[in-house]
């Protein structure tokens, strides 16, 4: 398998530097170095399992997806795939659009957030539109969440992303390899370069569409009149207009699709979120809210355990203290 890493912080020996680690984590939180590292272990034993014809993009650079997001797109013999490394540690659920979590107090399932499941989705779909912009039309077959932690255990019941654990790595690949082919060596090496160096259409504007060069000239806001006779006034006849708005229709430029009046790389969310399965609603009995989400009402702050150990360790050196003061005065008057 042909790895292609595209991150800027990852140097040509593909390793991670103190420094590039440093700014990243500034950059992007502390949690990016380990899903850096959780696309080590997915990629090396995806390499053992799959051949040279299968290239795996690493953290290539696309409109509408946040850096801070690592993520691999797969190019196959079968379609291009989106895979997303987590090196989290639990117990999930993927209920069909939701992302839950166990609870080990109430030992039931509650939401939590990011939605994996989600944050797939919207990466496919930014593949997607760069890929249809360009009139490519090979399509994104699916998404997949891949958990390199031994100790993940996940429940899927009907996920809207295909959902891979730390052992069954293997077998996706050998699934994978099962699959029949839908894409020749030659437009898997155009899908590399169309993802890798897109071909955007840049804006039109009004003034490229007209011709005439007399059109282009500007035109004075207020028209000057000749002034009507006062003996013997006239109707005026109102301005001919310089152009029709029909003219623009012939000089449409039909060499890449008309961009809609959307956003085309704004985040899924947006989209997602109409549909019923991915909104916001009231906890259900099936999967309450965890305790620690409930909003406490407004009183006396709590003191946590590392407040309640100073505290406790301050009253004892006052007590030896006090205990060392009363020695003295007690020796001093010569009752000790």
């Amino acid at each position: 398998m042909n790895v292609i890493e595209k991150s800027r912080f990852v140097d040509d020996e593909g390793k991670i530097s103190i420094k590039n680690r440093l700014s990243a984590t500034l950059d992007f939180g502390s949690d990016w170095y380990g899903r850096m590292e959780a696309q080590n272990v997915v990629t090396h034993r995806l390499d053992r399992a799959l051949g040279d014809q299968h290239i795996l993009m690493r953290n290539a650079s696309i409109p509408g997806i946040d850096e801070s997001e690592p993520y691999m797109i797969l190019v196959s013999p079968q379609g291009l795939r989106i895979l997303i490394a987590f090196p989290i540690r639990g117990v999930f659920r993927a209920h069909e659009g939701e992302w839950l979590k166990l609870n080990q107090r109430s030992r039931s399932f509650v939401r939590t957030k990011p939605n994996l499941q989600l944050m797939a989705l919207n990466i496919q779909k930014q593949v997607q539109r760069l890929l249809d912009i360009q009139k490519f039309g090979a399509p994104v077959i699916e998404s997949v969440l891949i958990f390199t932690h031994p100790r993940t255990l996940i429940d899927g019941s009907r996920p809207v992303c295909r959902v891979v654990s730390a052992d069954a790595i293997e077998y996706f690949a050998a699934n994978l390899e099962q699959l029949p082919a839908v894409l020749t060596p030659q437009q898997i090496h155009a899908a590399v370069d169309v993802i890798l160096y897109p071909k955007l259409p840049e804006p039109q504007s009004a003034d490229g569409l007209i011709t005439d060069p007399n059109l282009k000239k500007p035109v004075s806001s207020e028209p000057a009149f000749e002034p009507a006779p006062i003996q013997a006034p006239e109707p005026q006849l109102e301005p001919t207009p310089a152009f029709y708005q029909e003219d623009f229709d012939q000089f449409q430029d039909t060499s890449f699709p008309q961009a809609p009046v959307e956003d085309p790389f704004k985040p899924v969310e947006e989209t997602y979120l109409e549909e019923d399965f991915f909104q916001e609603f009231s906890t259900s009995e099936e999967f309450p809210p965890s305790p620690t989400q409930e909003t406490e009402p407004p009183g006396k702050p709590k003191l946590t355990g590392s407040q309640w150990m100073v505290l406790g360790i301050l009253a004892v050196i006052e007590i030896v203290v006090i205990l060392i003061f009363a020695y003295i005065v007690l020796r001093d008057l010569g009752m000790i």
